[in-house]
């Protein structure tokens, strides 16, 4: 989970000014229209409390665009990290953060795709939003997926064949790692096979004899 090294302090204040946990995003908008700053602090802590409910904390990080996007992000990113948090939500609060800070979003996405708590699909998906983002960490988690046998085949040869354009080397680990496993399927095994051979002979020697 992600903690905002300056969250525990403001959290304190602000949960001490504001308890009220329902109205803590309403009294944080009307502290808006005088005090934007406080009003931002207030929200923050909210949103990247993990004793809040998903919905109110996502809230809140929305409400806190509006007055200080660099705070925004950060809350956004705490939700995407947080491996309490509803996978739907998180995906949510990741898909915000492109428009506030690229590199926070790819954080966001990296953190999603490789968490083997999360479904097969929405790490799949969170590693397709990577390469345009940051494409150290598309190769990062398109590697992860690719070489978890918890995830489903399919989803593993897709990352796998996403590498090449991205990490040579990256690629040629996963293509390995998958002919390597006897429990993919063998049409996928025999693909990967033939990849590795065009990526790294040397390689493709050593493991071919494992699926003849």
């Amino acid at each position: 989970m992600y903690l905002d090294p300056q969250n525990t302090s403001r959290k304190g204040r602000a949960t001490a000014m504001f308890g009220d946990v329902e109205n803590r995003i309403e009294t944080a908008r009307k502290l808006a229209r005088f005090d934007p700053g406080a009003a931002a602090k207030v929200l923050h802590a909210t949103a990247c409390d993990d004793g809040m409910d998903d919905e109110t904390r996502l809230d809140a990080a929305e409400e806190l665009v509006r007055l200080d996007r660099a705070a925004a992000a950060r809350a956004f990113l705490a939700i995407a990290c947080d491996d309490g948090v509803d996978d739907g939500l998180r995906v949510e609060a990741a898909e915000v953060l492109p428009e506030l800070d690229e590199a926070v979003a790819a954080r966001a996405f990296l953190a999603i795709a490789c968490d083997d708590g999360v479904h097969d699909g929405l790490r799949s998906a969170a590693a397709e939003q990577l390469p345009e983002l940051d494409r150290g960490a598309a190769a990062q988690a398109f590697l992860t997926i690719a070489c978890d046998d918890g995830i489903h085949d399919g989803l593993r040869s897709s990352a796998a064949e996403r590498l090449p354009e991205l990490d040579r080397q990256a690629a040629t680990q996963a293509f390995r790692v998958i002919v390597e496993d006897d429990g993919v399927d063998d049409g996928l095994r025999s693909a990967a096979a033939e990849q590795l051979i065009a990526l790294d002979p040397r390689a493709a020697a050593d493991v071919l004899g494992l699926i003849r």
